[in-house]
């Protein structure tokens, strides 16, 4: 009895030890495969990068091949999908072009857009949610900027608000300069969700503030060939240096050796150019109304030594919210510029002084417009996605459908097909000199999840409890100002107060937020400030009094610097 005890204890072991060296292999091997997917995972998203990297060559080759194009004010095209290669098992790997924008179009002008780092204050001002120049002014005073989203640094400036999940309250909507001529509507009729691009058929109607916004605006000084096609691509002559051997060759080259004597007499006689609405000024002073004679001399001259015209806003391209922002034109001259500019001709396209042609505004106000527009967009942000398409389920031709039929259908099913191991870079591709650059690059995959999943966090606050909602995103604005005694508004408190409680402005709590946030902001301009003057900042090389100086930002110069 006792033996066969024994023996049962021993077979009772043999079995232990056997499940046990059976789950030791087991979690082994689920180790060793998880490590293998996931070594396949890295390497799928490595060569999903290099994908992209590789779509992002492409893109600016095919961009800086229509360089010629684009200083003709012309449209561009590109491709917007291409397969790199094809595996063995039909899978294949491609890269493609994500819609982007209110309009949802593959390339996006960045000189059609407002610039940051040199609008002015009433610019600023005037676009949906900065509204205030209290606010433009402490965005004037964070510059530079070296990418639109730094914009969430500066106080009062709210990522909900910045990147549309919610519209800008009333009073810093469209069309408001500021809270002594805003109108507060009641605070449940202030915010509202913005609805998603799907309930929009694939576009929005309106822009949000990110799509309004830049910091890649660089025209570069060269003439856009109105005298003659031949002077086209070649640097402006800079007015504004003193008289030199140099200086004359430049005038002669341009427009002959009987121009040297007429302009030597303009130098002489004490006259300036520091802009271009002065040297305007000066050519009708000089008798020249005609709008073709100072086309041409504004085209061949400029009055400075920068190599690119930093900020200015691209006409041709720009949103009618955009185009609102400059002074002299309100939303219904943004509309007609619109409604017109498609339909101009080609020689037309080389200045924006065709608005004063097309009696759109008139020579006296297109002074106000002389240093701040172009015609000629020379940066787009592409979106680009990378990643590979499994062998599609219609591949094999069903009986009786006609081959051209299925070729279409498959093609449509290939771009809605999402892509496996997907990578997605942001990118500014910049071509204002011969040489193209990458100005700006950015990994954004899980943007849009980030945005979707924000929406339905707002669009969920909104609903539980809107005023709440309200408050918090008024107070981090700091629109409770507008509710201060000093305001001009402080008479209208009672149509935003609460249906049931006091005002906004009567809590210590939102105060309290406000004065850290001021206090916080304090300080990171004031360490900001002090880095600056601690690390000395690199300057251009020296160059002769006139020479071209490139103050472009970006992340790649053209040499290929970083």
């Amino acid at each position: 009895m006792t033996t066969s005890r024994r023996r049962g204890m021993m077979l009772l072991a043999v079995m232990i030890v056997i499940v046990l060296a059976s789950l030791i292999g087991s979690t082994l091997l689920v180790s060793v495969d998880a490590e293998r997917s996931a070594a396949q995972t890295t390497l799928r998203r490595t060569q999903s990068r290099a994908l992209a990297w590789s779509g992002v060559q492409y893109v600016t080759a095919q961009i800086a091949a229509q360089r010629e194009r684009l200083l003709e004010g012309q449209e561009i095209e590109v491709d917007h999908e291409w397969v790199l290669y094809e595996e063995p098992t039909g899978t294949r790997a491609v890269v493609r072009l994500v819609p982007m924008g209110p309009s949802r179009t593959h390339l996006v002008s960045e000189t059609g857009k407002i610039d940051i780092n040199h609008a002015s204050k009433e610019m600023l001002a005037s676009l949906p949610g900065i509204g205030t120049e209290e606010r433009a002014q402490r965005i004037i005073d964070a510059r530079p900027f070296t990418s639109v989203e730094e914009l969430v640094r500066v106080e009062g400036i709210v990522a909900d608000v910045l990147y549309g999940f919610v519209d800008a309250p009333d009073p810093l909507g469209p069309g408001q300069s500021g809270p002594g001529e805003a109108s507060l509507s009641s605070a449940s009729e202030s915010i509202e969700p913005i609805p998603s691009i799907d309930e929009f058929d694939g576009s929005l109607t309106e822009p949000s503030l990110i799509d309004l916004l830049t910091v890649f605006s660089f025209d570069p000084n060269v003439q856009a060939g109105i005298e003659s096609p031949d002077k086209r691509g070649k640097l402006r002559v800079n007015l504004n240096v003193p008289w030199s051997d140099r200086f004359e060759r430049a005038i002669e080259d341009q427009w002959g050796r009987e121009a040297v004597a007429v302009v030597k007499q303009l130098f002489d006689s004490g006259m300036q150019f520091r802009s271009d609405r002065e040297l305007i000024e000066n050519v009708r002073r000089m008798g020249i109304e005609d709008v073709e004679i100072i086309r041409q001399i504004v085209d061949a001259v400029t009055t400075t030594d920068d190599m690119y015209r930093l900020g200015r806003v691209d006409i041709l391209r720009a949103s009618a919210a955009a185009l609102a922002a400059l002074p002299g034109i309100d939303a219904t001259l943004a509309e007609e510029i619109i409604d017109l500019r498609d339909r101009l001709s080609d020689e037309a396209r080389l200045s924006p002084m065709w608005l004063v042609d097309e009696g759109l505004i008139t020579l006296d106000e297109y002074l106000e417009l002389a240093d701040l527009v172009t015609t000629r967009s020379m940066q787009w942000r592409v979106r680009i996605e990378a990643g590979f398409q499994e062998p599609a389920a219609y591949a094999s031709q069903p009986p009786g459908v006609g081959e051209s039929v299925l070729e279409g259908l498959a093609e449509l099913m290939a771009e809605e097909a999402p892509l496996r191991d997907r990578v997605v870079y942001d990118v500014v591709v910049d071509v204002s000199s011969e040489r193209p650059r990458v100005a700006y690059m950015r990994e954004v995959t899980m943007l849009d999840l980030a945005q979707r999943l924000r929406q339905a966090d707002v669009d969920e606050r909104i609903s539980q409890d809107q005023r709440a909602f309200e408050e918090a995103l008024w107070a981090e604005m700091g629109l409770d100002e507008l509710m201060s005694e000093e305001s001009p508004l402080a008479g209208q408190a009672e149509d935003v107060r609460l249906a049931d409680g006091p005002s906004w402005r009567s809590g210590s709590r939102i105060d309290q937020r406000r004065a850290d946030r001021a206090n916080r902001s304090t300080e990171r301009l004031q360490a900001r400030r002090s880095r600056l003057q601690e690390v000395p900042q690199a300057e251009p090389e020296p160059t002769m009094p006139g020479d071209p100086v490139d103050r472009r930002i970006g992340r790649w110069r053209a040499g290929g610097e970083r």
